[in-house]
């Protein structure tokens, strides 16, 4: 059985594909809604790229995770106003994808997601800086990483991609459904 894991923002969707036998990766990547205006426009876009998600990687019978969205308040982090934001659309999302793609939902937090991969993340200060998606790519591209034979795209600097982060933790909901 082939589960998919999403991490829903609203400039970004990183969609993972994980087969649930032998927790092998069979998809991944990201739906950019950079260009889109709009909650209900961005959830559209969302909901069609998951369809043909889905229908391309054979999903059936099985529910879609979804990482829950982010609700609580860290020094130097997301405003309420965009806090609010991300939990509407996660919202928009899960719903659009039990009444129109007719998959039950289930939701993941992060942290016991990240956990259950065997991620061990540490404040941004000692981390030199990392945020916990940051953290989270580090450990899952490393050497003896999960992601380390993916050759995910790099900024002219060198950084990763911004989606980069997304897929990986998409990764690791997809991964925590499979468990």
């Amino acid at each position: 059985m082939r589960l998919l894991g999403i991490d829903a923002s609203t400039s970004c969707v990183g969609y993972a594909v994980v087969e649930s036998e032998d927790l092998s990766l069979v998809d991944l990547g990201f739906i950019s809604l950079k260009k889109y205006i709009g909650l209900l426009d961005k959830t559209d876009i969302a909901i069609s790229e998951i369809a043909k998600i889905i229908i391309k990687n054979n999903i059936a019978n099985c529910p879609i995770w979804i990482e829950e969205a982010v609700i609580g308040f860290s020094a130097g982090m997301s405003s309420a106003q965009t806090i609010s934001t991300l939990v509407g659309f996660n919202a928009m999302v899960t719903y659009a994808t039990h009444s129109q793609l007719k998959f039950e939902v289930k939701h993941v937090k992060p942290g016991d997601a990240r956990r259950a991969c065997g991620l061990v993340l540490t404040t941004k200060k000692k981390a030199q800086g990392e945020n916990q998606k940051q953290q989270v790519y580090r450990q899952l591209t490393s050497v003896n990483g999960l992601l380390k034979d993916i050759n995910f795209p790099l900024k002219k600097t060198g950084k990763p991609k911004d989606e980069n982060y997304d897929q990986a933790d998409a990764y690791v909901v997809a991964r925590y459904g499979a468990l």
